[in-house]
């Protein structure tokens, strides 16, 4: 069963809660011969309403449904906690997530828009940064090099690898080309060719900026990376003072505030990318 992160995180919380109710029915059930005593000898009546009593039998159902769903291997349930799970979480291929790049406290999330396309340049396909970071336009499927066999999905992506990104609701891929770019000048980004299959100026090489466990790119937020284009060598980056406004786009611009993605040689923290969600395959 494959979860988006925020749901996964969600059901993980109700799962949590759920166990502390049950396990405070089991502690009641203990404890009850105590409380019996307590009552006789003192004044104070103690009552459990038949509220908490249908929350509690409602959340032992929810823990045994989980335990055993967990068991079959139905639902995987991961607890995000250092003490139970420090394994590293892997981009893998056939994956669709979310790339990110940090300036200070604002997020920008890679981000393509389907038929829209350059006025100028090469007319192929917008691609932006868009600070919309719930948009799933943004979504982008890990993909082997173009003219590569095909990588089984759910397997982990070494750093280094070479990869294509594939835009989830378009089926274009990222791509670059020596064509610039329409407000800064620097390298076009765009997102090129037919149902997933463009060219090989749609390879770009992972490169991992700080120790990634085994040799892996992992989606941790805090693990950055960068995305160097493989036919011309420059960095997938932006630039928080080089955007679309109504002023360069129009007052209708529908990439109205995002960040002109480019590449460029001369590297910067402004092309250091991160995971910020996604759908998740593991094998």
């Amino acid at each position: 069963m494959v979860l988006f992160s925020s749901q996964k995180e969600d059901m993980e919380f109700v799962f949590k809660i759920c166990v502390a109710f049950w396990f405070l029915g089991r502690m009641r059930d203990k404890l009850h011969p105590v409380f019996l005593k307590f009552k006789e000898n003192t004044k104070i009546k103690i009552t459990m309403s038949g509220c908490v009593r249908s929350i509690m039998f409602t959340c032992s159902l929810v823990a045994i449904t989980f335990g055993a769903l967990s068991m079959l291997g139905v639902v995987n349930v991961e607890v995000s906690s250092s003490y139970v799970d420090d394994d590293p979480k892997f981009v893998t291929y056939q994956s669709a997530i979310k790339l990110a790049l940090k300036f200070n406290s604002n997020t920008f999330v890679l981000n393509s828009l389907t038929d829209q396309n350059y006025g100028s340049g090469s007319g192929q396909q917008v691609v932006t940064f868009s600070p919309k970071l719930t948009d799933q336009v943004s979504l982008w499927v890990v993909r082997e090099a173009d003219g590569d066999p095909q990588m089984e999905a759910g397997k982990p992506v070494k750093c280094g690898s070479v990869i294509r990104l594939t835009h989830n609701s378009s089926n274009r891929n990222l791509h670059s080309h020596l064509v610039r770019s329409s407000l800064s000048g620097n390298q076009e980004i765009s997102g090129f060719g037919k149902n997933g299959e463009g060219d090989a100026s749609d390879d770009w090489k992972v490169i991992c900026m700080k120790k990634h466990e085994g040799g892996y790119w992992q989606r941790d937020g805090n693990k950055q990376i960068r995305l160097q284009h493989i036919a011309t060598k420059k960095y997938l980056m932006a630039d928080a003072a080089i955007k679309f406004t109504q002023r360069n786009c129009g007052g209708s611009c529908p990439i109205l505030n995002h960040l002109e993605a480019y590449a460029q040689s001369f590297l910067t923290n402004d092309s250091l990318l991160s995971v910020a969600g996604g759908v998740h395959l593991s094998l």
